[in-house]
């Protein structure tokens, strides 16, 4: 590896640490900071996954969110449901089903996040 490539190496990798603790500094000053890598990782794939017209079925999460295995998710679903960030209800059609919904405390911490996620790409502009 030559000087140049190094140099870059080096900025890039800069880059990448001040994007991971932007987000860590970040999701610590949120309501997400009681929450565990994974739970943090299944609360964006529930939040996105929101947008669908069908309901969000429990097994629909563990069959399709490929997050972590049924036992983990069934966790983070549990600790999700404590921190108040989504709620679970019987699903009406068939009481065996739970739906999952996320909650406006939910909305709302990923409204900030995103706000702040705007205003620090702002002060860090791209760099080539």
């Amino acid at each position: 590896m030559n000087k140049k490539t190094s140099s870059n190496a080096a900025a890039n990798m800069s880059a990448w640490y001040g994007i991971r603790s932007f987000a860590e500094r970040a999701i610590a000053e949120s309501p997400l900071r009681a929450l565990d890598t994974l739970s943090i990782r299944l609360v964006d794939w529930i939040y996105s996954a929101r947008s669908s017209p069908e309901p969000l079925y429990v097994q629909t999460i563990i069959t399709k969110s490929k997050v972590a295995s049924p036992a983990t998710l069934h966790k983070c679903l549990s600790a999700l449901l404590r921190e108040g960030l989504i709620q679970a209800e019987v699903d009406a059609i068939d009481t065996r089903r739970k739906v999952i919904t996320v909650t406006p405390k939910l909305v709302q911490a990923i409204q900030e996040l995103d706000q702040k996620t705007k205003r620090w790409l702002q002060t860090h502009p791209k760099r080539s």
